[in-house]
């Protein structure tokens, strides 16, 4: 490969010139998102939307100050569980902070004391609960689902 991702990135934006940009992903791809989210606000303004899932903190508070100062909130969505410990972290006692504005959700393995971490974070159990919640009014569902990682 002769070309960075970033690079290839830039190069595909250039030749479709999209009027609309949706930048997203689930965990470390999230985080990625909010990255190159940023790099593209700087370098190639255009109508960008980032809206991830489950995203670990990326950086400090000069992070922070940066990417909201470039993105407004309403252009970027951090979509998380409560329950899921992926999203507070590193820690912020460690100087990390979280961007964009938040969209929580809260679901659990019911009945279990030690559920697996992954219950809490997987992108299929949240798009479910998602799936039920955002059309309604208020965007509020109750109820069971199966849990993909823990049937």
């Amino acid at each position: 490969m002769t070309q960075s991702m970033r690079q290839q990135l830039f190069a595909l934006l250039a030749k479709y010139q999209p009027s609309q940009l949706y930048v997203t992903g689930h965990s470390l791809g999230a985080a990625l998102s909010q990255l190159f989210s940023l790099d593209l606000a700087i370098s190639q303004p255009m109508s960008t939307t980032n809206i991830n899932f489950s995203s670990p903190m990326v950086g400090t508070i000069d992070w922070q100050t940066a990417y909201n100062a470039t993105i407004p909130a309403a252009n970027s969505v951090r979509v998380y569980n409560y329950w899921d410990y992926v999203p507070t972290l590193p820690p912020s006692d460690l100087g990390f902070h979280a961007v964009g504005s938040a969209f929580q959700t809260a679901f659990y393995v019911k009945g279990e004391w030690f559920p697996h971490e992954l219950s809490r974070h997987s992108v299929v159990n949240l798009t479910t609960v998602l799936s039920h919640a955002l059309p309604a009014n208020p965007q509020q569902w109750v109820g069971p689902f199966p849990d993909y990682i823990q049937p």
